[in-house]
């Protein structure tokens, strides 16, 4: 994990990051968290409801977002203070997606960022 000092970090700066909804990560989950909410684990009951397939839990793309922030970037000393989601899209198993992080605001006084994270 390479450690960015915040002197390191500018505003305006992007990253990114791909992730991809494996069978390992859905199961993962289920085991963890037991949300078996039908639209998350029964695929006739999510097509009758308008979609194509099971719908992957949006928690799974935050513990990603945990994760990115924890080890990518801004990374070791990186603590998340709030986060504000809102999910525009399913996601199915077997997608891909990206992550992508600006950094909108830089306080040299509390040593504090805020990052806009979406998903592409």
């Amino acid at each position: 994990m390479k450690v960015l000092r915040f002197s390191d970090i500018r505003l305006g700066q992007i990253k990114s990051r791909r992730y991809t909804l494996t069978k390992e990560v859905y199961e993962g989950f289920l085991v963890a968290f037991k949300d078996t909410n039908p639209l998350h684990v029964d695929g006739a009951f999510a097509k009758k409801a308008g979609f194509k397939s099971v719908v992957m839990h949006g928690a799974i793309l935050s513990g990603f977002t945990s994760h990115f922030i924890g080890t990518c970037f801004p990374g070791k000393y990186a603590l998340l203070h709030s986060v504000s989601i809102q999910y525009r899209a399913p996601v199915y198993l077997g997608d891909t997606v990206i992550l992508s992080s600006k950094v909108e605001h830089k306080s040299e006084a509390t040593k504090t960022l805020t990052l806009n994270v979406s998903w592409l």
